[in-house]
């Protein structure tokens, strides 16, 4: 059994963000994350919150401007801008950038919820996967 030290933490940790593809095949990317603690991702959160304005994704604040096309571009960019605040690296043969961060969003959201759930539960609970 691994002994607990504590004080001493990891820059990163890799874990496997795994998710179900259109087709119900089970698929799954490895993932580097930026280490925080329960602390600090609360922090972190609260933090790109204020940073992305508090604005509203819905488009509310002028409602003759709602469109389902600008309002899933603008939840895809803040989900892109999260993901890219997290993680510094995935084991996708793609390059990861904030560019194929969006291909990925666009063409696997479940992929991209994997990513960003994964990290939540391993910050907040100390669990592995989904």
């Amino acid at each position: 059994m691994a002994r607990i030290v504590l004080g001493k933490r990891p820059e990163t940790v890799s874990l496997t963000a795994q998710f179900e593809m259109l087709d119900g095949s089970k698929s799954g990317i490895k993932v580097e994350y930026k280490y925080r603690t329960r602390s600090e991702y609360a922090e972190f959160v609260k933090e790109f919150g204020e940073r992305k304005g508090g604005s509203d994704a819905s488009g509310a604040d002028d409602p003759d401007a709602i469109n389902i096309a600008s309002w899933i571009e603008k939840l895809d960019e803040g989900r892109a801008d999260f993901i890219m605040e997290i993680a510094q690296g995935w084991d996708l043969a793609d390059e990861f950038n904030r560019e194929n961060v969006v291909r990925l969003i666009d063409e696997f959201p479940a992929g991209a919820d994997a990513i960003i759930n994964t990290y939540r539960l391993a910050c907040l609970e100390g669990r592995r996967g989904n």
